[in-house]
């Protein structure tokens, strides 16, 4: 229960866990036009996570598929 990986696994589940109650919360506050988009950025912080915390490579097609992911993201919510 000391590795790493299962450490990683562990915090996944806990941010997860907040990810939905956040998700329901902003539901029950926000209209869904705006709330699931904004929630759907989590694919962008993601692979945005995996580049910084755990050192994958960064290139050009996927550095363009974060920014497109971002720009619909934004054209979708406004």
């Amino acid at each position: 229960m000391t590795s790493r990986p299962v450490g990683f696994a562990l915090a996944a589940g806990i941010c997860l866990a907040g990810a939905v109650v956040g998700y329901f919360r902003a539901l029950s506050t926000g209209p869904v036009s705006i709330v699931v988009p904004i929630f759907g950025m989590f694919l962008v912080g993601g692979a945005l996570l995996g580049i910084v915390v755990l050192g994958e490579p960064v290139t050009a097609k996927k550095a363009l598929g974060i920014a497109f992911g971002a720009a619909a993201v934004v054209l979708i919510a406004t």
